[in-house]
């Protein structure tokens, strides 16, 4: 290849730097520095808020001790039932959420059996130790064992 045969490399796309030296250096330093102050902003805020107790207290989700009842629905459903707490105090019905059960309110019975409340607790049917029935269920049907449940 003869010298007249170079290749020549136009000025634009030679290499360039985006920031002058000095300038990149400042930029570097505020970036550490920032980084920095961050760690420790975090750091301070997680001593600050510490380990959280559970809000269930020690005992968790344990269910408070009671009578344990089995209810027979008219389309052969077994309703398992709990009822806490004493027998001349308001009642107060606790019905869980779908695809739940009665323990997902431990905590909650415990401290309404300690401030004087009969607390009935319940699975729902198909949840728990409940049974279907012969019935598919429905929001009617449903009542009905609410009703049922409340009145024991």
């Amino acid at each position: 290849m003869r010298s007249d045969d170079a290749i020549n490399v136009p000025e634009t796309s030679k290499r360039r730097t985006l920031l002058p030296t000095g300038q990149r250096r400042v930029l570097i330093v505020t970036a550490t520095v920032a980084a920095v102050a961050y760690a420790a902003v975090r750091r301070r805020s997680h001593r600050a808020v510490g380990v959280v107790a559970d809000p269930c207290g020690p005992e968790g989700l344990l269910m408070p001790e009671g009578d344990h009842r089995t209810l027979i629905t008219d389309d052969g459903a077994r309703l398992a039932t709990l009822v806490v707490g004493p027998s001349g105090g308001p009642t107060v019905v606790l019905a869980h959420c779908w695809m739940g059960g009665m323990s997902l309110w431990g905590a909650v019975a415990r401290r309404l059996v300690e401030s004087g409340c009969r607390v009935v607790l319940w699975d729902q049917r198909g949840h728990g130790d409940s049974t279907l029935g012969d019935e598919a269920p429905n929001i009617a049907r449903l009542g009905d064992d609410l009703l049922r449940s409340s009145s024991t």
